[in-house]
Order: C-alpha cells, then sequence, then structure tokens
C-alpha cells in the first residue's frame, strides 16, 4: 500500500533533497547543488536537506536559505509541503529510493540524469522532470516554486507511475509471469 499523505495546501517556496547524508552520492549532490544552483534562485527560495547523519562538510553550509534537518521521524508529511523534492545526483547507480519514496506520496520531483536513467517507464516532463545544468535546474525550480498549478499533474503522475510499477502487487504479477514463462 502507498503512503497517503494530503499535500499541503500552501507549499513552501522550497525544495528539499531527500537521503541518507552521510553516503558520498548524496553529499556530492547536496554540495553541488548548494555551490552550483542556490546562487542562481530566486532570494526566498529555500533548500532543505533532509536526511540522518549530515557530515561536517554539509553542516558548514547551513545558511538562511540552506536548512540541513537531520534525521526527521516523519520525513514524508515535511516533503509533501515543498514544491518540490530533488535529486541532483552526480554520482551513484540504480534507482533512487529517495526519488520513489517522494514520487509515491504525489511530489513533483526534479531530478538528474544520474537519478533519471534508471526509472525505466518514467517519462520526463510527465512523471517527473530532469536537469542537469544549473540553469536548467535553477529553470526547473523557478517554474515550479512560481507556478505550481502548472506541475500539478505531475505529482499525481508521479504516483500513478509508482502505482503501476512498484507496489508490492505490481510486483508479485511480474514474478507471476516470468515464473510461468520459465514452467512453460
Amino acid at each position: 500500500k502507498l503512503l497517503t499523505y494530503t499535500p499541503a495546501v500552501n507549499k513552501e517556496r522550497a525544495i528539499a533533497f531527500f537521503g541518507k547524508m552521510d553516503y558520498r552520492p548524496n553529499i556530492d549532490a547536496a554540495i553541488w547543488f548548494i555551490d552550483h544552483v542556490m546562487p542562481g534562485l530566486q532570494s526566498d527560495i529555500r533548500f532543505y536537506v533532509v536526511g540522518a547523519y549530515p557530515t561536517s562538510e554539509l553542516l558548514k553550509r547551513v545558511s538562511d536559505r540552506v536548512v540541513i534537518t537531520g534525521f526527521l521521524d516523519d520525513p514524508y508529511q515535511f516533503l509533501s509541503g515543498m514544491s518540490a523534492v530533488i535529486a541532483p545526483m552526480q554520482s551513484g547507480g540504480g534507482i533512487q529510493n529517495k526519488v520513489l519514496e517522494s514520487m509515491a506520496i504525489g511530489q513533483v520531483n526534479i531530478v538528474s540524469p544520474v537519478a533519471a536513467t534508471p526509472m525505466l517507464g518514467a517519462e520526463p516532463g510527465r512523471d517527473l522532470l530532469v536537469a542537469e545544468t544549473p540553469a536548467q535546474w535553477q529553470e526547473a525550480i523557478t517554474e515550479v516554486v512560481n507556478e505550481p498549478a502548472q506541475f500539478a499533474d505531475i505529482g499525481k503522475n508521479a504516483k500513478a507511475y509508482i502505482e503501476q510499477q512498484f507496489t508490492w502487487q505490481m510486483s508479485g504479477q511480474i514474478y507471476v509471469r516470468y515464473i510461468e514463462e520459465v514452467l512453460s
């Protein structure tokens, strides 16, 4: 069963990155974003880094626009109040659980090509947004923050994508089909 969070009505003019913050690819992603994207965003847009074990390297970057929450008992309610959840991964591989989890709550996700590539069947512009360069990130975030109604369908589509691809029921059907193919 999917998480059933009601998205916040008045979303904060903020974005969040969600993950275990002592994992090198997550650290690198957050630092890259702070150093390369934040300076070009509107000054009232805040960036939250949500996750356990933030390193001193990250904590040094705290400011009035960069908030590091550390561990939250219930990050999903918090994330639902953001304009978007981001995954600016510069390295790492495989499907990013952080993206799956924020898609499952119906949140708009803006991800790097590294995070988007393993998301088979997810269509950029329909299920999530993809940005690579700092300018692309700045444009996508500015649009989502300033015109949230234009992107509401992406959050709905993200949740539908998870329901179709990653629930236990769907996984079970895939396994059953595979077993039936092997046996026949």
